[in-house]
This record gives C-alpha cells, sequence and structure tokens, in this order.
C-alpha cells in the first residue's frame, strides 16, 4: 500500500476503508516494468528460445536411441514369449 496516498486521501476527508483500498489498489513503482527492461528481454529472446530448441534436440535424440534400443532388445524376447505362450502351452 502507498502510505502517502492513504494519508492524503484521509486527510481530503476520504473514509479510512475506501482510502485504504484505493492506495492498496496502486501499484508500488518497484513492482513495475520499465519499457527499456521490456525491449531487453526482447534482445535476450531469440538466444533463450534457441538454447531451449537445442536442448528439445539434445533430448529427443537420447530418446530416439532408448527407443530403438528397447525395440531390438525386447522385441525378440516377446515374440519368443509369444511363441512359447502359442506352441506349448
Amino acid at each position: 500500500m502507498v502510505a502517502e496516498v492513504y494519508r492524503a486521501l484521509v486527510e481530503a476527508g476520504a473514509p479510512e476503508t475506501s482510502a485504504r483500498a484505493a492506495a492498496a489498489a496502486i501499484p508500488v513503482a518497484g513492482d513495475m516494468v520499465a519499457k527499456e527492461d521490456l525491449w531487453a528481454l526482447k534482445e535476450e529472446l531469440p538466444a533463450r528460445i534457441a538454447q531451449v530448441e537445442h536442448g528439445l534436440g539434445e533430448r529427443m535424440g537420447r530418446l530416439e536411441r532408448d527407443m530403438a534400443v528397447l525395440k531390438f532388445a525386447y522385441g525378440p524376447i516377446i515374440i519368443l514369449l509369444l511363441l512359447k505362450i502359442a506352441f506349448l502351452a
């Protein structure tokens, strides 16, 4: 809450509850974003997106490798188990 605004409203004759609500609705300057901050973030955005895409590419490569290992490692085992169930059960 902005105390100066609250005091000014109370001194001007506003009810205390209304003055408190009005002062609380005003954003504190430290919580606001400056235009320069937004422009700086706009400049950094392509580099950050590239980092994320690079990380996703590495993870997808690992996932594809792991899927290939699972396919060739567990595929024959599953086929043998199905053949055993079909012919020996």
